[in-house]
């Protein structure tokens, strides 16, 4: 936690304010439900956007996947390899480390050789469709597939290194998708 608040704290104190849009509920809508007026407007006028709402409902669907890889890596972690919370718990730093890795070069990668955004989300997304097949592999009687401590380590650093550029450059793309001053 203190990591995000000393990130909050400079955000807080660097980023300048914008001119405030005031909206009034209508005469007949509740205080209470103008947020959600709001959302169904929103989402209203999303048909005159159809890449943006394509963009939405595939990250809806990828987002949710590479969470459940990575919540069930860590039962199969517990349950299988029988880790403990101090191993756990070295993965996940492991996790945070080729995060940071991974951005890097990642970025770099993109940059060498001119690769748009969108095939970089590909990519990455084939990275975690290997996971999954590998993770696959070890529900049967193969040698391999996370049924080790080695593995679970090269578990970590691959997702690692997946997860924290898939969300970059999905926040990226959405950037480039998002209508200004919507």
């Amino acid at each position: 936690g203190l990591w995000w608040a000393l990130w909050s704290i400079w955000s807080f104190c660097r980023l300048q304010t914008h001119e405030e849009v005031s909206r009034k509920p209508h005469a007949n809508e509740w205080i209470i439900f103008a947020g959600w007026a709001s959302f169904f407007n929103k989402l209203s006028e999303i048909r005159r956007y159809p890449q943006t709402f394509k963009f939405l409902v595939a990250w809806f669907v990828y987002s949710d996947t590479y969470s459940t890889i990575a919540g069930v890596g860590i039962l199969v972690l517990q349950d299988r390899l029988c880790m403990g919370g101090f191993q756990i718990a070295l993965l996940l730093l492991e996790v945070l480390s080729c995060a940071a890795l991974g951005n890097y070069l990642t970025f770099r990668a993109q940059r060498k050789w001119q690769l748009t955004t969108k095939f970089m989300i590909c990519l990455l997304l084939g990275v975690y469709l290997l996971i999954a097949v590998m993770m696959m592999i070890g529900i049967s009687d193969a040698p391999i597939g996370l049924k080790n401590t080695f593995e679970a380590y090269i578990f970590a650093c691959v997702h690692g290194c997946a997860i924290g550029s898939i969300q970059a450059y999905s926040r990226s793309l959405m950037a480039d998708l998002t209508v200004h001053s919507k």
